[in-house]
């Protein structure tokens, strides 16, 4: 016999039934897929400027006008053949637009050869503030997503698949990159007297003062968890000033610098050089070395004029401070240590 529930709405009665048929709801969800939209054209824009190379410091102007071939990027010889930006297969996939012959052509390779041979462009002059300069779009074009995500991760510029927004910029832009008279960047227009212009792209400089902002936060960070070391922060200066040529600071005068003095120049340098204060800051080696410094400095050990060999009499400790750790960490060689500690009556 079945017992039922039925509520009385009038009466507020309730009455138990119980059903031994129990139905269950079945819920069916539909995944809607919505159609994919087509990639269509995608364009990937990206501008670098030629500018002209600064002059201690500051952006100069044109040159004088019997130098004016100096404010031009130009032809340039390649052993026996011209330099040239592009490598064969990307000469027949970009140059036509530029010089209007074929690859089929049989005049293909002379056109090609008097192209690079007369390459020549006006770079403008700077605005003095290190803008101005010649822009250059070298963006690409994409028509398939799969050749968009390859380039992203692809560093080699002739294998990348995108064809460039603007064919000329673009070609003129890669004849740059191995043209002796452009830096790829600023940080590179000393490596030559020859050059006369570099290369700046405001997206990497952005990427570059980002990791610098980085290095700085951390090194930072790193000062004042750290400084309230004082063996610690008498190691890292130690280090710095006697690898620091510039130094305004003799490495003997460290010893009697006052400890707000020293404070400000581990300040200096953790602005000045914060990538090679987390490097010396973060050596598990760090005292140890700032121990041979002092040592050094107090001539019980002799580093080797013109040499970074260290000695300790006739006894060779290393070729380098890493070596001369390595050796005095070593339980053969205690007794050496033990005599250095003892006679500085200092030990890290």
């Amino acid at each position: 016999m079945e017992e039922q529930k039925t509520v009385d709405v009038n009466s507020n009665k309730v009455e138990n039934k119980t059903n031994t048929t129990t139905q269950k709801l079945e819920t069916t969800i539909v995944e809607v897929k919505q159609p994919a939209k087509p990639y269509g054209r995608v364009n990937k824009s990206k501008i670098v400027y030629i500018r002209h190379k600064p002059d201690n410091n500051v952006y100069l102007p044109f040159r004088m006008k019997d130098e004016a071939i100096k404010n031009k990027i130009g032809a340039s010889l390649h052993g026996q053949d011209v330099k040239r930006g592009l490598n064969s297969d990307e000469e027949r996939r970009f140059l036509p637009n530029i010089i209007g012959v074929s690859p089929d052509s049989e005049n293909w390779d002379k056109a090609v050869r008097s192209y690079w041979d007369n390459i020549s462009k006006l770079v403008p002059p700077s605005d003095g503030e290190g803008g101005g300069g010649l822009k250059l779009e070298i963006g690409r074009v994409y028509t398939k997503l799969e050749d968009e995500e390859f380039d992203s991760i692809c560093s080699d510029e002739s294998l990348k698949k995108g064809f460039p927004i603007n064919v000329p910029d673009f070609v003129l832009w890669r004849y740059c990159l191995v043209y002796n008279r452009v830096a790829n960047s600023i940080d590179d227009i000393h490596k030559s007297p020859k050059i006369d212009f570099y290369i700046f792209s405001s997206e990497e400089d952005i990427i570059t003062k980002k990791s610098s902002l980085k290095l700085e936060r951390d090194a930072n960070m790193l000062s004042y968890q750290r400084m309230a070391d004082r063996d610690w922060v008498d190691s890292i200066l130690r280090l710095f000033v006697s690898n620091d040529k510039q130094s305004k600071i003799a490495i003997r005068e460290l010893e009697k610098m006052t400890e707000d003095e020293k404070d400000i120049a581990l300040a200096h340098y953790v602005k000045t050089q914060p990538e090679k204060f987390l490097l010396l800051g973060n050596d598990a080696n760090l005292q140890l070395k700032g121990f041979i410094e002092f040592c050094i400095v107090r001539g019980i050990l002799l580093r080797l004029p013109n040499t970074d060999t260290i000695l300790m009499g006739d006894l060779t400790l290393g070729s380098s401070i890493d070596e001369a750790v390595v050796f005095l960490k070593n339980p053969k060689n205690s007794k050496t240590y033990e005599t250095l500690k003892a006679q500085n009556a200092v030990a890290p």
